[in-house]
């Protein structure tokens, strides 16, 4: 085998980019559509097999169906006679494998797969028989797998419609008490933190941005630090357990608004600019209003609310005019 690199600019070819390669499947999630990109890209041809030496340990490697550009991040790797080339693939695949590539690497933050040393591997070559033979069985496990894979997306779906609709019968009640956001709970607005002082330290105060909130959780995969000595003079952008934070800046996601609840498990932590936190008075329930964020009537708000069209985004004080149900206090009489 031997890296295949044609360097240049591709205007008519389908691009494969990394986030277009499933982890540890080799499934292609992208399309053949013809794609052109700003910086060059390398050049690949059907059979090659496309490996993503940026974070290694992910496991990206797709067996290329057809012919066209990739991101430079990823190597074409081509086989020679006496090597199939999905059988290579499924080698690359293999947990050992992953694991000693994944010492290759350098650089701490972005690391990357010294493809000269993954070359000097040893790689088991038995007769091409015996490789179809592997490949048949491997491939029918695949199949199993995404068989599998596609019930348990189906059953999670199901759940989600379901608790979906819980929570509109929940709030749906018209005789509860309507009250603006703004009228019991506090915005917190994120801070500028200059990107040159941002660290990888551990130790350091981790910051809660956009691209760490998902749907009812968060991603962790790009995480930002910020010297905890400075931490002190930031404390009005310090999040509080049961804080509930959301992203201003491309609100939602396909499987939903990009909102979660902060836990002690995301303490210490500040808040970044284009993000915004809900702490909720004595008169709601941080808890309750999570829920009723959810119910679908908050996400129709913020999407006819929205400005921009690049980047669509939304203010506090949009946030804040949001009116919330909850449960009617009894008067006198009725207690």
């Amino acid at each position: 085998m031997y890296i295949f690199k044609q360097q240049g600019k591709y205007d008519d070819l389908p691009y494969v980019g990394m986030e277009d390669i499933e982890s540890k499947t080799g499934i292609f999630l992208g399309t053949e559509n013809i794609t052109s990109v700003q910086s060059s890209t390398f050049f690949f041809e059907e059979n090659d097999a496309l490996f993503g030496r940026l974070r290694p340990y992910l496991g990206k490697v797709y067996l290329a169906e057809f012919s066209g550009h990739c991101s430079t991040e990823i190597f074409p790797i081509r086989v020679k006679k006496d090597l199939l080339a999905s059988y290579l693939k499924l080698w690359l695949l293999s947990d050992k494998t992953i694991n000693s590539i994944n010492e290759t690497c350098t650089g701490a933050r972005m690391p990357r797969a010294d493809m000269n040393e993954v070359l000097s591997f040893e790689i088991p070559v038995p007769p091409l028989e015996e490789q179809k033979r592997i490949v048949k069985i491997l491939d029918e496990k695949f199949a199993q797998l995404e068989t599998l894979k596609a019930n348990a997306q189906t059953n999670l779906q199901n759940a989600k419609d379901l608790f979906q609709s819980q929570i509109t019968k929940a709030f749906s009640n018209t005789t509860w008490e309507k009250k603006r956001l703004g009228e019991v709970c506090e915005l917190i607005s994120g801070y500028a933190f200059d990107s040159k002082g941002y660290t990888t330290d551990d130790n350091d105060t981790l910051l809660i941005c956009g691209d760490n909130i998902m749907h009812c959780s968060f991603r962790w995969e790009t995480v930002k630090r910020w010297p905890k000595e400075q931490y002190s003079e930031l404390k009005r952008f310090e999040l509080q357990d049961s804080d509930i934070v959301l992203a201003m800046d491309r609100p939602w996601i396909k499987s939903g608004l990009k909102i979660s609840k902060i836990t002690k498990n995301e303490l210490p932590s500040l808040l970044v600019q284009r993000t915004a936190a809900l702490r909720t008075s004595n008169k709601l329930l941080s808890a309750y209003l999570y829920y009723a964020l959810q119910e679908q009537g908050f996400s129709k708000y913020l999407i006819e609310q929205q400005t921009g069209v690049g980047v669509p985004h939304i203010r506090g004080k949009q946030i804040l005019n949001y009116e919330v149900c909850f449960p009617r206090s009894p008067s006198k009489n009725e207690s």
